[in-house]
Formats: C-alpha cells, structure tokens, sequence
C-alpha cells in the first residue's frame, strides 16, 4: 500500500470566513506545513479580545485546503474492503460515501418496505428517478391491497405525494391513484383520502 505524508503542502489563507479561498485572495495564500501556528502571523495587539489567553493575538478565521489525488489502487484496497465486511455490516453507507450509487440503488431497490428508499431518496432522485419509482409503485400497491383505516389511506396519499417530488413521479401517482379508484371504489374512506391528492 502506497502512504503518504499529509503534513506539508498545505495551502493557508487568514480570510473573514467566506468559505476556502475567496476569489481574489489567491495571491495571499501561503504553503505551509502542519502543525501550524496560525495566529502566529497576526501581529499582537494589547487590545487583543482574548488578552493574554490568547498570547495577546486578534482572534481570526484561518483557513487551510490540501489538494490530493486518490490512487487507483484505493479502488482496489475498497473492493477488498466490502468483499471481507462481516454479514452483519449492512454496506449502504460505505456505498453513499463512495460514491458508488449503481450499488447503492441495487440495495435500495432489493430492500423490503420503504424504510432504506426514503433514507437514500434524496441522493439517488436525481440519477435514477425512474427506479426509485419503480420501487415505490410496488410497495404502495402492496400496502393498498389489504384494507385499513383512514389513517392508513392517509399515509398511502401522504406517499403519493412524495412521489410527486421525483422526476416523472406526478403522471405515476396519478396512474396509481386512478387505478385505485376503480379497484377499490368500495373503500369510502380511501376515496374521500385520494380526493387530496
């Protein structure tokens, strides 16, 4: 495995705390090593807010940013990563982090319920809307065949809604909505629940 060492090469500003480097301050970056002393290059004022707790230096936002390059042979260490995770680690959130959302979707798709889509909808929305509508048509439909309570119609609209949100789900809660219209026409309470939507 190839290491390096993180300490040096960094790049650091004294800003106003604007977010790294705003534009045009480029110029007053400086490379530097870390530990670093960041106060150090502000001169000392008796007047300082934190007196002699702070040795007598203006208080300050500094700011540091290193550039690095990950090494291909990360993606090979990663892989062996996720082949040697115990069968009880779940591997969603390693997919998140990795970025590696064809992965993470398999795993919310091949989920039962609901519970892994809606905690991943808002990073995979954007790619795979199509899927996730998918998934979420199958598990409402599969709610909606057994009878309940208005509270249960409540929440399946309350879904249907949700679905709204994704790209292209507005025409597909819409197709689900009607469909259950005619099927379940009997369920009063349901229908009077769809009527909101």
């Amino acid at each position: 495995m190839l290491r390096e060492r993180w300490n040096g090469g960094w790049s650091f500003l004294a800003g106003k705390g604007e977010g790294f480097f705003p534009t045009g301050q480029e110029q007053e970056q400086e490379t530097v090593t870390l530990p670093h002393d960041a106060m150090i290059c502000r001169p000392r004022n008796r007047d300082a807010a934190g007196k002699n707790n702070s040795g007598y230096y203006p208080e300050g936002v500094y700011e540091y940013r290193k550039r690095f390059t990950v090494q291909e042979e990360w993606k090979e260490k990663r892989e062996e990563i996720f082949a040697n995770l115990p069968g009880y680690v779940r591997p969603d959130e390693l997919y998140k982090e990795e970025k590696l959302y064809d992965r993470l979707l398999e795993l919310v798709t091949g989920s039962p319920g609901l519970d892994m889509l809606q905690q991943y909808e808002d990073v995979l929305k954007k790619d795979y809307p199509g899927e996730l509508l998918q998934k979420y048509k199958g598990e409402v439909n599969k709610m909606a065949m057994h009878t309940g309570d208005r509270s249960k119609y409540r929440q399946l609209v309350a879904l249907l809604c949700r679905m709204k949100k994704i790209t292209g789900g507005s025409k597909v809660a819409e197709e689900i909505a009607a469909e259950w219209r005619g099927k379940y026409r009997n369920r009063r309470a349901m229908m009077d629940e769809l009527g909101r939507l």
